[in-house]
Order: C-alpha cells, then sequence, then structure tokens
C-alpha cells in the first residue's frame, strides 16, 4: 500500500527524521494476526521530496515523492530516501533491524 504523509512548514531534512522514526518504529513492532499469531516482519520505504524550484505544483512534489520512494524500494526496501534537485536522489537511511 502507498499513502502520503503532508509536513506543511517542515524542513526536508526533518521529514526525513520524521520518515526515518516512522520506519524504526514500524520495524520494531510486532504485529500479530486477530487470532494472536506472529505475522512476518513489517517494513516501510519512505521518498521524501518538497516544493523547489523544479517542484511548484502539488503533482511535480507527489511525482517527485514517488520517485524517492521506488529508489529506497530499489536500496533494498525498508529506508528513506529524499528527492533533490540536481542529484536527483540523493539521502538514503536505512538501519538494519
Amino acid at each position: 500500500d502507498e499513502f502520503c504523509i503532508v509536513l506543511p512548514e517542515t524542513e526536508p531534512v526533518d521529514a526525513a527524521r520524521i520518515a526515518e522514526r516512522l520506519r524504526i518504529a514500524v520495524s520494531q513492532t510486532e504485529y500479530h494476526s486477530e487470532q494472536g499469531e506472529m505475522m512476518g516482519r513489517v517494513t516501510i520505504s519512505a521518498g521524501i521530496s518538497s516544493f523547489g524550484p523544479s517542484r511548484q505544483s502539488p503533482l511535480a512534489i507527489i511525482e517527485t515523492a514517488d520517485r524517492a520512494l521506488y529508489q529506497a524500494k530499489t536500496r533494498g526496501r525498508n529506508c528513506v530516501a529524499m528527492y533533490e534537485d540536481g542529484a536527483n536522489l540523493a539521502a538514503a537511511s536505512r538501519a538494519e533491524t
């Protein structure tokens, strides 16, 4: 599943920190079925983008966040990738848990 979290008035580096905290919390949580059985490991990948010179519309921000998301998935999943102009995709983080 994919969803979007909008963080108004948040710098991209702060959005990356929030995404990383969320990623860690999800990966460290034990999930159980309705019958109480342990489910498999759950992880998330996140792509981050923000308003910028080449991203002047909500659609452009969503498209570049989507590119960053798929880059995170390409890097092995369970990580955060940030879209940046010029370098296209830069910072990715993942702590093995």
